[in-house]
């Protein structure tokens, strides 16, 4: 019987990490980064795989530093440095992430991934006008790629002369070259500078259309939905509530903000963060994906909670449920400043799926989407 060797080389490692990383071992994957690192500690890629495996594994922070120590052995990558950014931008640190942004362009000029995101990060912090150059500067580097005049044209009316009408026009012309999800991209896009013009019929028209493409790729069936509103209330019922009272997590730091798309939330928790003892963690789409862990599915849709079943969740149960929420809370208050040792997090609107819903969306610096926080 022969034994399995050990990798000899950081190389050897990183490509058996590589591996486990593909199978979605990331635990393995990390030790694998680890041992490569320990055996070549001057090569940028092993801070690279780690900082990439630790944000896989949603641990952010350390994933930040990870990149930052990948900088200090490659300074002139920009593609480090948009990562950076990206890491940063799930860590709700705007500011630093702008400037990591920055950086990948001050190296890469053509990064339209990363003015594109820029742009993401000065909107969000209301620098529109500045926002407005970044989506410009994604768009001149990248005139294919439909998210980019998505996001522009849902903070900026265009005028019919405007270069980036221009451009989206010609793309609208080329969109059977694109994907499907492009071509939906392409239509909500028009359809918004359509209308901003004054061309109402024609831009319902391209909304339409996109709908139409957008629908066919949307897991949703109606009557499943309804039926299980109208069932829900008998299931989760007072006397459901109160037995499971206390069964939790004992934290009372996270603050749960639930609200429909474009219903406030987000106004409800910046009110919040403006409070020295609160900070906004964002949308966060954690306590969904543990809820699916901890409660029993369907064996034939492994993604799908038996609502029917929660009646049942136990104290075990509820506090594997509790204690991932808290641990989401305590690794994102490791990316905040604060002035107290306890501050409180806005975890708002978990209904919210930002790729539906809320279309403005990252890439990466070639321009490939990443719907943020998407579960």
């Amino acid at each position: 019987m022969t034994k399995d060797l050990q990798p000899a080389t950081a190389s050897e490692w990183r490509v058996q990490g590589e591996a486990h990383a593909a199978r979605n071992e990331l635990d393995a994957a990390l030790h694998c980064f680890e041992a490569a690192r320990t055996l070549d500690p001057a090569d940028a890629a092993n801070y690279e795989r780690l900082a990439a495996t630790l944000s896989a594994l949603t641990r952010y922070a350390e994933a930040a530093e990870r990149y930052r120590e990948a900088i200090a052995r490659s300074p002139l990558n920009a593609d480090l440095y948009h990562a950076l950014g990206w890491t940063l931008e799930l860590l709700h640190q705007l500011e630093d992430a702008i400037a990591a942004y920055g950086e990948a362009v001050r190296r890469n000029p053509q990064a339209d991934g990363s003015h594109n995101n820029m742009g993401n990060c000065l909107q969000a912090l209301g620098r529109f006008d500045e926002a407005h150059e970044a989506y410009r500067r994604a768009i001149t580097g990248a005139p294919r790629v439909p998210l980019y005049y998505r996001n522009f044209v849902q903070t900026k009316r265009l005028s019919a002369d405007d270069p980036v009408f221009v451009s989206l026009q010609r793309l609208v012309a080329d969109t059977a070259s694109l994907s499907v999800a492009n071509q939906a991209e392409v239509h909500f896009a028009y359809g918004q500078a359509l209308s901003d013009v004054g061309r109402n019929d024609d831009s319902f028209d391209h909304q339409l259309k996109g709908n139409a493409l957008h629908r066919a790729g949307v897991r949703y069936n109606e009557a499943d939905s309804l039926g299980l509103f109208a069932h829900m209330p008998t299931l989760m019922n007072a006397e459901v509530l109160a037995a499971a009272r206390g069964l939790g997590d004992p934290s009372a730091a996270p603050v749960f903000i639930i609200g429909m798309p474009r219903s406030g939330s987000t106004l409800i928790e910046q009110v919040l963060a403006s409070h020295p003892q609160v900070f906004g963690a964002g949308e966060r789409t954690e306590f969904g994906e543990a809820l699916v862990t901890s409660i029993r599915r369907p064996p034939d849709d492994p993604l799908r909670i038996s609502i029917e079943a929660m009646q049942g969740v136990g104290a075990a149960q509820l506090s594997t449920l509790g204690g991932g929420l808290s641990a989401v809370h305590a690794q994102v208050a490791a990316g905040h400043s604060t002035r107290s040792e306890q501050r409180c997090a806005a975890l708002h609107s978990f209904h919210r799926q930002i790729s539906v819903q809320f279309h403005q969306r990252r890439a990466d610096s070639s321009g490939v989407a990443e719907c943020a926080l998407h579960p």
